[in-house]
C-alpha cells in the first residue's frame, strides 16, 4: 500500500509543499513502514556533482522510490528477448540454404541459379517447406545447405501449380551431423497469423547463411504481389504483410511467433518499401498431409482468376447491399 501511494504522489503532486504535506497525510497509516521512505540513493544534480537524498529541491521521502519505478518494465523486456532466444536457438538447425540450378527455360522461370531459403517440416521424410518459384516447374538441380555448413542433395517433390509453395525431399541417411527431430521440425500453424503478432523472419537474407528479421503482423488480406509481365505471379490467395524488409534470397523463409511455430511463409517483398509478402500457410498443411502418407496431392482448378478490389469498386458493379452486410460480418 505504502509503494502505490508513494508512485501515484510521486507522478501528481508536482509541488514540493504539496507532497510533502501528503506524505505527512499518508505516514499515520503506514506505521513502521515509514522507515522505507529514507533516503537509499544517490542522486546527481544538474552540474554532475553529487547530494545525498536530494532531487529537484523535494524531500529525501520523494527518492526514496525511485529506483524501483524502471524494474517491472527491464523485467518485462529481458523475459521477452530471452524467449525470443530460446526460440531462435531451437529453430535454427532446421533451416537450410538451397543453392538451385534452373537447367532449362520453362513456364516462367529462365534458366540460371540463385539461393533461397527452406525449412524442414518433416525430418524423418526429408521434407522441406520453400516457395514454388524455388522449387521451379521445369528441371532443377538443389543443395540444402545446414546451419552446421553440412550440405544434402535435393529432389523436387512437388510445387503447387498456382500458388507460391512447393517441398523438395533429401535422403535423411545423408545427414551425418546436423542432429534433427521432432522437437526441431517447424510446426505448421496457419491460425496464429493475427494482426499485431510479433514475427521473426529467419532465412538466407541477401545471400547471407541466416539472417534474422523482425517485424510485427499488419495485414492478412493483402491481394497476391505482382512482380511483373511475363513472371510467375500468385493469384485466387490473399497474402500477409509486414515491415519486414525482407530482400533476395529470403524467399522460402519461415515467419516465426514467438511460440516457434511457422504463421505463412515469405514469399516476396517490396523493392520500394519495407513490405514484406508471406503466404498463408493452409494450403502448405493440406498438401504436407498427402505427401506424407504418399499419395498425390488432388488439386483442381476453375480456370478463373478472382480480382482483390474494394466494397466500392464492387457495388458499382451490382453487390447486393445485404450480401455486403454478411461478407463484412465475416471479415
Amino acid at each position: 500500500l505504502f509503494c502505490n501511494q508513494m508512485l501515484r504522489l510521486r507522478f501528481l503532486m508536482k509541488d514540493s509543499r504539496q507532497w510533502h504535506n501528503s506524505i505527512i497525510q499518508i505516514k499515520p497509516y503506514i506505521g513502521k513502514l515509514s522507515l522505507l521512505a529514507q533516503p537509499r540513493s544517490r542522486n546527481y544534480s544538474n552540474n554532475g556533482t553529487q547530494q545525498a537524498g536530494v532531487m529537484d529541491g523535494h524531500d529525501d521521502d520523494m527518492t526514496a522510490e525511485v529506483p524501483e519505478i524502471g524494474v517491472p518494465l527491464e523485467a518485462n523486456r529481458s523475459t521477452n528477448d530471452d524467449l525470443w532466444r530460446r526460440t531462435i536457438e531451437k529453430v535454427i538447425p532446421a533451416i537450410v540454404c538451397i543453392e538451385f540450378m534452373t537447367l532449362k527455360s520453362f513456364d516462367t522461370f529462365t534458366a540460371g541459379s540463385s539461393k533461397a531459403t527452406g525449412f524442414v517440416v518433416d525430418h524423418q521424410r526429408g521434407i522441406i517447406l520453400t516457395n514454388r518459384h524455388v522449387v521451379r516447374a521445369g528441371p532443377v538441380e538443389a543443395r540444402a545447405k545446414f546451419n552446421n555448413l553440412e550440405e544434402v542433395a535435393l529432389t523436387a517433390l512437388w510445387c503447387d501449380p498456382v500458388h507460391d509453395f512447393g517441398f523438395y525431399q533429401y535422403n535423411p541417411a545423408d545427414l551425418k551431423f546436423q542432429a534433427l527431430g521432432d522437437h526441431t521440425d517447424i510446426k505448421l500453424n496457419p491460425s496464429g497469423a493475427k494482426i499485431g503478432v510479433p514475427i521473426r523472419v529467419l532465412g538466407n537474407d541477401a545471400g547471407e547463411k541466416l539472417s534474422i528479421l523482425s517485424g510485427i503482423m499488419a495485414r492478412l488480406d493483402r491481394a497476391a504481389p505482382k512482380y511483373g509481365i511475363q513472371k510467375y505471379n500468385d493469384h485466387n490467395t490473399f497474402y500477409y504483410q509486414a515491415a519486414s524488409m525482407t530482400s533476395g534470397g529470403s524467399s522460402g523463409s519461415p515467419v516465426i511467433n514467438r511460440e516457434g511455430t511457422a504463421i505463412a511463409l515469405n514469399a516476396g517483398g517490396s523493392r520500394k518499401a519495407a513490405s514484406s509478402f508471406f503466404l498463408p500457410l493452409d494450403r502448405p498443411v493440406r498438401a504436407l498431409k498427402f505427401l506424407q502418407q504418399g499419395e498425390t496431392v488432388p488439386r483442381g482448378t476453375i480456370q478463373t482468376i478472382f480480382l482483390h478490389e474494394t466494397y466500392d469498386e464492387i457495388r458499382r458493379l451490382g453487390l447486393n447491399p445485404k450480401v455486403e452486410e454478411e461478407v463484412r460480418k465475416c471479415n
